[in-house]
């Protein structure tokens, strides 16, 4: 949920949004004297809140337009973060941000949005370098929104951790695939018994974040771990390899999902969590397919299917060379995240090919049944299957994948204490604001 009031000051106009918890009042705009330096002051009632900003113009001819994300840059005080309730100050250095304009009286209006900790923005950005806890993580409205050039500078490959937040509270979808998609090959029989990738009905109940790109090996490093990666793999912005569930989670505490989602406090996300102060983990199942997917019902997240003969192995892919570094496209290395074709519709890059990325879920065949699953985490280690050894579910195929498993629908495993360099993951975490 997100507030708003509207107050329109000479000069400087401001716009904020009022209605339910968090409340914002009392929003000022001043410029300062012989200066372009705009201080913004508000007032927050009954809760925190991620305050954002908009800086609106209306030239002169009543129709209020934003003046463009790129323009707002060098903004400073309580915005893009968790901000407690009372008066607060926001101070806007115009001159840098928006030179070589000049906006008569009344043409200039702010819109300060306050947004529930429980509804935040869509983004979430995490500053792995940072040694300022209070401001380690901040919040905006859009990708435009972010500072520094946005996801054109290799710094959101590297040293911050940009998240999409997922809109998947509340709406039921079908995981998995249908019988006749092309690359779906006949494992029910074969090998896993029946139900293996079986479309099914699935619902989550709450909005969580995902992370934009693959972790890479510099975000894998940040909180001082080693870089497992080696030879031709080795890469700030390449996707972290050859790490295993075990080191991502923990072999103890972070075995017991899903009982439980503790995690080591030595593993990877141990160290993170403990670094952000944010739940991170890996995606359950679910989670990871309804991402990917975005509102697609085909084999890709596009909306295209593969071609080929039902049955029968689909192994090269122009459709899929197009959007993955996969067998016949990578040449056999990993390559920076974000590098291969368009994102899908919610802006996720890399979720085909690359890095197979692991997921929460121990491996077992679909519970089917035609009532709606809700939050699915897969079964309990007594429950997982074992053909081969069994493991934990990994999704999206690599850069050693066949078009086969290059799909949404498409499941792999392996034993949560194997790496391998074929093998990473992307990072989740609950859409609450802290």
């Amino acid at each position: 949920m997100k507030t708003s009031a509207l107050l329109v000051v000479s000069l400087f106009g401001a716009f904020a949004a009022s209605a339910a918890t968090p409340i914002v009042s009392n929003v000022q705009a001043e410029q300062g004297p012989r200066s372009r330096t705009v201080k913004i002051t508000y007032t927050l009632a009954e809760s925190p809140a991620v305050i954002t900003v908009d800086v609106q113009t209306n030239r002169g001819d009543g129709t209020w337009i934003s003046i463009g994300a790129e323009n707002q840059t060098c903004m400073t005080g309580d915005l893009s973060v968790v901000v407690p309730a009372g008066n607060r100050t926001i101070i806007w250095k115009a001159d840098k941000a928006w030179p070589d304009q000049c906006i008569t009286g009344g043409n200039i209006r702010f819109g300060v949005t306050a947004w529930a900790t429980n509804a935040p923005p869509d983004y979430m950005v995490v500053d792995l370098s940072g040694t300022d806890p209070i401001h380690r993580v901040r919040y905006y409205p859009s990708l435009a929104a972010l500072p520094d050039g946005g996801l054109t500078n290799d710094i959101y490959r590297t040293e911050r951790l940009v998240m999409r937040k997922i809109p998947a509270g509340g709406v039921e979808w079908n995981m998995g695939s249908p019988s006749d998609e092309i690359g779906r090959v006949n494992w029910n029989d074969q090998y896993y018994g029946t139900h293996w990738e079986d479309r099914h009905p699935v619902m989550l109940t709450e909005d969580y974040y995902i992370g934009i790109y693959e972790l890479t090996q510099k975000q894998w490093t940040s909180v001082g771990r080693s870089n497992p990666s080696d030879g031709n793999y080795v890469g700030d912005a390449k996707p972290v390899n050859n790490v295993s569930y075990n080191d991502i989670r923990g072999s103890e505490a972070g075995a017991g999902w899903p009982g439980s989602n503790a995690v080591d406090p030595a593993s990877f996300i141990g160290q993170l969590r403990d670094r952000v102060g944010l739940e991170f983990d890996l995606p359950t199942e679910a989670q990871w397919e309804f991402a990917c997917r975005a509102g697609s019902v085909n084999a890709l997240f596009n909306g295209w299917n593969l071609t080929g003969t039902l049955g029968e192995h689909v192994w090269g892919s122009d459709i899929i060379g197009a959007i993955a570094w996969y067998v016949y496209s990578a040449e056999g290395v990993l390559h920076a995240v974000g590098t291969r074709g368009n994102p899908n519709n919610y802006g996720l890059y890399d979720l085909y090919g690359n890095v197979a990325e692991f997921c929460l879920d121990w491996l077992q065949v679909y519970a089917m049944s035609e009532a709606v699953q809700v939050d699915p985490v897969g079964p309990t280690a007594a429950n997982a299957l074992t053909k081969d050894g069994g493991g934990r579910v990994q999704r999206g195929g690599s850069i050693g994948s066949i078009a086969d498993v290059c799909r949404s629908a498409a499941r792999g495993f392996v034993a949560p204490g194997n790496a391998y360099n074929t093998y990473g993951f992307r990072l989740a975490c609950p859409a609450v604001a802290k």
